[in-house]
């Protein structure tokens, strides 16, 4: 019946014409899905961007907010290098602003021990920390910095280790203001962490060498 069918001429010409709507429907439904598949990509790719650059420029304003303030309190630390042993504690204890902004605070005198922190009970005042990178740069560059990641001495905690010179009267270096950020700790770096893209999205934080700040998974 279908060869019948087919032997006519005209029939076969209905049969082609139908054949070819047939396959340009499928090629445009292809098309269609391969482009719309495109540009979901990139509107997703954008949107992520976005996140990212969000995040990044949330991250450097607490950054700078904190080593600002550091910088701040460290230039009224100017006095003499004995006043400095003597009323260390006091000041440290006095300053309610990093308190809030940091998870240790430390001075260090010009020789890199600490004598003074908060809170008192991390019991590391006498440490000699002088061949920490940290101090070693702040020492010898007398600027303030802010450290690549190392496991601390209080429990073996990774963290990183905001610094600021101290100068006395006469523009001398004396010690250094530090304050400590613990990487597993409950601060603004696990906010920055807990950013979830999606179901099953999350942010990294890593150092220019790669070496792994946050991450939203662990």
């Amino acid at each position: 019946m279908i060869r019948r069918w087919l032997a006519s001429l005209v029939n076969r010409a209905v049969a082609f014409v139908i054949l070819a709507i047939v396959l340009a429907a499928l090629a445009v439904a292809v098309v269609s899905s391969l482009v719309g598949r495109s540009e979901l990509a990139g509107q997703t790719r954008a949107q992520v961007e976005a996140i990212a650059e969000l995040v990044a420029s949330d991250l450097d304003a607490r950054l700078a907010q904190r080593r600002d303030t550091l910088t701040h309190v460290a230039e009224g630390f100017s006095m003499e290098e004995l006043v400095l042993r003597s009323r260390s504690r006091l000041l440290v204890r006095r300053e309610i602003a990093l308190q809030h902004m940091f998870d240790g605070i430390y001075v260090f005198d010009a020789n890199g021990k600490v004598i003074a922190e908060y809170p008192e009970s991390f019991r590391q005042t006498g440490l000699d920390i002088s061949g920490r990178e940290y101090f070693r740069q702040t020492s010898s560059q007398l600027t303030s910095i802010i450290s690549d990641p190392y496991v601390s001495n209080y429990r073996e905690r990774p963290a990183v280790m905001m610094t600021a010179p101290i100068f006395d009267h006469r523009q001398r270096f004396i010690g250094v203001l530090g304050g400590a950020v613990f990487l597993d700790g409950d601060n603004f770096m696990e906010d920055t962490s807990s950013v979830r893209i999606g179901k099953t999205g999350y942010v990294s934080i890593a150092t220019r060498t790669g070496v792994t700040l946050g991450h939203g998974r662990t």
